[in-house]
């Protein structure tokens, strides 16, 4: 009838989770095998939904006894071929399939629901690594593992990587990072594993210091009054008074035991240095008692906020402290403990660690025992030294063509309600959402193990689709994105920093391309694989503008159009207090965090994190240029999106649930 019906592409190349994949390049790698006489991979599942790699093979037993087991032929193809390219179900038949003609006949191939050699492993640990390896990924997955199951399809990222590895170094067991992000199931880590101390770091912690990346770039910000800007921040209800002497030698070990606490910055001609101080023993701790059990209702909650605010505005980046810890006795009502720290010395993994540390010692002491704190890693001194010596070799400044692409100068830009008022910290405000548990537990555990992707990538398309551009025309879009990671990943030589406590996190202008006509899967499909373009996550952008020692470059870089928007995803913030018997987290005002003094460097900034079971998400914006209504918009597009993601991701395992791996 003159209708053509186009179906797609029948030809070896599919798309998962963002990678473009031949399958006939994983077929001749898995025919290689000398044990394998003929192999056939297929991408299972819906294409617009949840997809899998299966391969099925057909074992040549020519002068060979015993059947091949699934991991030996999955680390015979990881050996050859990228992790995501390693079939994630690998079938044994007897002979592959073929039609009366002789070749495949791939219509009857078996449904690989019918065969156990899946992701859904519950092998037990068999070894007493495997053991401990088990314990620590159950405790943060939320589930039990088989050891030959693919951590990253159940839910695993590089921050829980990370976390593992520094649980690992409490064992006695030490795994590096690269360990589990290139070996994801418990039994290959645990045959990589070193077993005895943690790291170890010969270099002296203390003395002048280097500047990360992201160190030098709050520094060069117009925030007069940056001594005020404490990101980790926390005002928090004890379950029980405390011991206050106990308290004071837990503050005391973590200032002595984590170096980056001493952090001093100062300028010389113009340029920002640092230097770690020694720890001496004779100096104030940054700990305080309030006793405020005189005080009733509202006269006792506006005391606790203006102590709070007190002590928010009390740091010094140049004398110090960088950190403090303050107890307030509310006689009757439940006492509180407030926990804050400068951005500069402690990022959000750094203080999970801390309060880690600080709640560890205390119920030690409290017991009546020793406490001793878990192995020391890399100094951050060593970290900073370490970064700027692979800053200057050839792999990070051959990445200079990346960031300098002359298509980062032809971006979209956000369209402002307004202009009555530069965009100052004075004008901040911010609007916060939240997700139900149902859709969140969907967009943290379900959606990734589905389609291949992270959180931060679900948050950046959902992003995309619904922040408003100045042009609303209906076409293909372009935007710069700041996007913010944890940096303890990037590739420094000799350095495991999985317990150091610091500012590692990097941010990079992502230069993303995305059609708002598509839906939403296929705009995710397309935003994970240009976030993962970049090498190292994009870490080389800092590297080359800030530590180089190329002026050069680094002008050319600071030259550059900058991103309008940040995207910032920090995780499950909670559980450092859902596991303690001493701290939950209160709803209660405690101050404010950071100076109204300077300007902000971006329009708009999109904060996520999980709290209570819930994905929060926080937009801040400055009243000069958006109407509280259009920032609104923009939070529920962004949880709309996120919401028929995890709804999409639902309806293809349920459209798949018999062929669940």
């Amino acid at each position: 009838g003159g209708v053509i019906e186009f179906l797609g592409r029948e030809d070896c190349q599919v798309k998962i989770g963002g990678y473009r994949i031949e399958l006939g390049e994983i077929e001749a790698a898995l025919s290689a095998h000398p044990r394998i006489g003929a192999a056939v991979v297929v991408a299972h599942g819906d294409p617009r939904g949840s997809r899998r790699l299966v391969a099925y093979i057909a074992q040549d037993g020519a002068g060979e006894s015993g059947e091949l087991s699934v991991e030996e032929v999955r680390a015979w193809t990881r050996s050859r071929l990228p992790e995501y390219m390693t079939p994630q179900t690998i079938i044994t038949l007897d002979a592959l399939p073929l039609t009366a003609n002789g070749k495949l006949d791939r219509r009857n191939l078996p449904d690989p629901a019918q065969h156990s050699a899946t992701l859904a492993d519950s092998t037990p640990p068999r070894t007493p690594t495997e053991h401990a390896l088990t314990e620590i990924w159950a405790a943060l997955l939320g589930s039990t593992p088989g050891v030959h199951a693919n951590l990253f399809d159940l839910g695993a990222d590089s921050l829980l990587a990370l976390r593992a590895t520094a649980a690992a170094d409490t064992h006695g067991i030490h795994l590096e990072l690269r360990h589990v992000l290139q070996h994801p199931t418990i039994a290959e880590q645990a045959g990589l594993a070193g077993i005895g101390s943690a790291w170890t770091d010969a270099d002296e912690p203390v003395g002048p210091c280097g500047l990360t990346p992201s160190q030098i770039w709050f520094l060069e910000q117009d925030i007069p009054g940056r001594d005020r800007w404490n990101d980790a921040s926390f005002l928090l209800t004890l379950q029980r008074p405390l011991k206050t002497d106990h308290f004071v030698a837990s503050v005391r070990s973590i200032v002595e035991h984590h170096d980056a606490l001493r952090l001093r910055f100062s300028t010389v001609a113009g340029k920002w240095q640092a230097e770690v101080a020694p720890f001496d023993p004779a100096t104030d701790l940054p700990f305080s008692v309030h006793d405020l059990s005189d005080l009733t209702g509202r006269a006792q909650r506006d005391a606790v906020t203006a102590v709070c605010d007190q002590l928010q505005g009390s740091l010094d980046l140049g004398q110090g402290p960088l950190l403090r810890v303050a107890y307030f006795d509310l006689g009757e009502r439940p006492h509180c403990l407030l926990f804050l720290a400068h951005w500069l010395a402690v990022d959000h993994y750094s203080g999970r660690v801390l309060l880690e540390d600080l709640l560890t010692t205390y119920s030690v002491l409290e017991a009546g025992e020793r406490p001793t704190l878990p192995g020391r890693t890399a100094s951050f001194r060593s970290w900073t030294r370490r970064l700027a010596e692979y800053a200057g070799s050839d792999e990070v400044r051959g990445q200079l063509g990346i960031w300098t692409d002359p298509a980062r100068a032809t971006v979209d830009r956000i369209r402002q309600d307004h202009d009555s008022g530069p965009n100052d910290l004075a004008s901040l405000q911010t609007l916060t959402v939240r997700i139900d548990h149902d859709v969140t537990q969907a967009l943290i555990a379900e959606v990734p193990a589905l389609l291949g992707v992270d959180v931060a990538e679900l948050l950046c398309s959902a992003v995309l689709l619904s922040v408003p551009l100045a042009d609303s025309a209906p076409r293909p879009r372009r935007l710069l994105v700041d996007l913010e990671r944890h940096g303890r990943d990037v590739p420094v030589p000799g350095s495991g920093v999985g317990r150091t406590v610091g500012r590692f996190s990097t941010i990079t202008p992502v230069l993303v391309d995305w059609d708002p006509r598509s839906d939403c899967v296929d705009v995710l499909s397309e935003v994970a694989a240009r976030l993962r373009e970049e090498p190292n996550l994009g870490a080389g952008y800092g590297l080359l503008r800030y530590l180089t020692g190329d002026p050069e470059a680094a002008a050319e870089l600071a030259g550059r159009p900058g991103a309008e928007i940040g995207v910032n995803y920090l995780g499950r913030v909670d559980e450092v207090f859902l596991r303690s018997d001493l701290l939950s987290v209160p709803r209660m005002t405690f101050g404010r965090q950071r100076t109204t003094d300077g300007r902000r460097p971006r329009l708009l900034d999109v904060v996520a994190y999980v709290i209570a079971g819930q994905l929060t998400i926080s937009v801040s914006y400055s009243s000069h240029r958006f109407q509280e209504a259009t920032v609104q918009g923009l939070a529920d597009g962004i949880g709309a999106r996120l919401g028929g993601l995890a709804a999409a991701a639902q309806r293809a395992e349920s459209s798949t649930s018999a062929a669940k791996v």
